[in-house]
């Protein structure tokens, strides 16, 4: 097959820009990546005339894992949050076969744009992330968080670029210097997990790596990107990232937090084999808990793709990275690259990031791979499901960025299924009435939403409607357990009705209401004893104790 190297170039420049589109992690983001990859694999098959495909573990993992995504729309617990699911991670299934489609040397290439890409974001972002407007974006709790927005993530992608610059075969003084931006850019951001990760990557470089200048580079930079990050918070005042690696402990309410939120999903997971859905378990979460949190994934790769998808593309991406991390003939950078995005996996959600999940797409094995002679059929056949998928990504690429830019109502109307945008409306309105129709379409396509539960109810409560305001209020306690105001906003409603039935002479429904009133305490202490020995430890302690 004669190679055309254009889609190689491609592949790198996505590697490299994908960062900067806020890492990938909303769903617009991937709708514009699919429409770019459709457009690059039509050109490259048409030229090509032939198309490869991988029949390896690696390759049926990433054809699954979209493939699941969209298969939980049957039975999904939020069906207006599925399909946007599958569109945020099309583009990795597309990204793969448009990788496949070249040699093995361009594919390794397309790597050596991450520290480079790195060190641009940590030199831009820098100085940028003091300025007030960017607090809580460039700058996160006093952590630098890149355009990432989450400095966790944000360090992982830096200590990627690390990895890259140890394992390559060129040295040069720029490289130590970019090395240094990386290195800096680690500890400023403030992750405990990375810090240690990147001192393992230290010790395996200094094992497995023959050359000598390689290991006396990693003896020196690394102390000397600790110095800098230390001189830089002595000059700039600013300690706060640094200083959280002085509070590393096995102890931390960090670490025992996310062993909660494992806990937790862990049943769930084993009730629900194929998942519950995308988004679903933002929702859901309430309903299932054991301490006090509230979270938009359980922060674990793995256990989230369980949650969202099921354990089918859970278990073959996890035997795929197991046989290529042993399989012998693989390089080191291929299997640091791995090791590192899946055991920061195991404490974090870094994988809902597009151009993480792409990097970790492009490290693993893809052997036996087949080509296809495409007939004009094919091509014909081929051309028409890449419009449908660009239409279909476009569609919700406009209904997501409307979302993610506030413009809630017309991401409603473009998509009357889209859950999050019926839920925001719903709590921004001011017309009780609206309110109520938002909270009622939301419900409809999820059960699981505490705030519109409390919507309806409120709404129920203006119209005299006590029997229907009780239903509710309990169904958004139901959902969220640990909100002491759903339990307050009870009580003052069950009272006011209480003393309105009296005054009515209505004692029968002044009745239900005390009855409804003596009732609260049992359920705030049914909470509590629902709180683990995990959810105890942690630093948000559930408190519903009333006044």
């Amino acid at each position: 097959m004669k190679v055309n190297h254009i889609s190689s170039r491609w592949l790198g420049g996505i590697l490299a820009i994908m960062p900067f589109l806020l890492g990938g992690f909303f769903e617009w983001t991937s709708c514009l990546l699919s429409i770019l990859l459709l457009i690059l694999l039509v050109r490259k098959l048409r030229q090509s005339k032939m198309l490869r495909v991988s029949l390896s573990l690696s390759g049926a993992a990433m054809a699954a894992l979209p493939l699941c995504y969209l298969l939980t729309a049957l039975w999904a617990h939020d069906r207006g949050m599925a399909l946007p699911g599958f569109f945020k991670f099309l583009p990795m299934g597309l990204f793969v076969l448009l990788f496949l489609q070249e040699e093995p040397e361009q594919r390794d290439a397309a790597l050596e744009v991450l520290p480079w890409s790195g060190a641009v974001m940590m030199l831009l972002c820098l100085p940028l992330s003091y300025l007030p407007a960017m607090d809580g974006h460039l700058l996160v709790a006093g952590r630098q968080a890149g355009l990432f927005e989450y400095p966790n993530t944000y360090a992982l992608f830096l200590l990627l670029g690390v990895i890259v610059l140890a394992t390559g075969t060129q040295r040069n003084w720029y490289h130590l210097a970019l090395a240094a931006v990386l290195l800096a850019g680690i500890f400023l951001s403030g992750s405990r997990a990375v810090f240690v990760l990147l001192v393992l990557t230290a010790i395996a470089i200094a094992i497995f790596v023959k050359e000598r200048s390689v290991r006396l580079t990693t003896l020196i930079l690394l102390p000397a990107g600790i110095m800098a990050a230390v001189a830089y918070v002595l000059v700039s005042g600013k300690a706060g990232s640094i200083g959280r690696f002085l509070t590393t402990s096995l102890h931390s309410s960090t670490l025992l937090g996310r062993l909660l939120y494992a806990q937790d999903a862990l049943p769930v997971i084993l009730r629900h084999p194929f998942g519950l859905g995308y988004r679903s378990y933002t929702y859901m979460q309430g309903s299932f808990q054991t301490g006090v949190y509230s979270l938009q994934t359980v922060h674990n790769d793995f256990l989230q793709l369980m949650l969202d998808a099921g354990w089918v593309p859970a278990l073959l991406i996890a035997a795929a990275v197991v046989r290529s991390l042993f399989r012998r003939g693989n390089t080191l950078r291929r299997r640091l690259l791995q090791a590192v995005i899946c055991l920061h996996g195991l404490f974090d959600f870094s994988l809902q990031y597009l151009s993480i999940l792409l990097i970790f797409a492009a490290v693993l094995d893809y052997d036996n791979c087949r080509e296809f002679k495409i007939k004009r059929a094919d091509q014909r056949f081929l051309t028409a499901v890449a419009a449908v998928l660009t239409a279909a990504s476009l569609y919700f690429g406009t209904v997501t960025i409307l979302y993610y830019v506030g413009s809630y109502s017309k991401a409603a109307a473009l998509d009357p299924y889209y859950t999050d945008a019926l839920v925001a409306l719903a709590i921004r309105q001011g017309d009780t009435a609206a309110a109520d129709d938002y909270a009622q379409r939301g419900l409809e396509l999820n059960r699981y939403v505490a705030p519109a539960y409390r919507i309806r109810a409120m709404a129920a409560y203006s119209q005299g409607d006590m029997a229907n305001m009780i239903q509710y209020q309990k169904s958004a306690i139901a959902c969220a357990p640990y909100d002491k105001m759903l339990y307050t906003d009870y009580l003052q409603m069950l009272e006011t009705g209480e003393t309105l039935y009296t005054q009515a002479g209505d004692t029968q429904s002044a009745a239900v209401c005390r009855e409804q009133i003596n009732a609260v305490p049992g359920m705030m202490e049914a909470a509590l004893q629902n709180t683990s020995r995990l959810g105890w430890l942690i630093d948000d302690k559930p408190d519903l104790t009333l006044p």
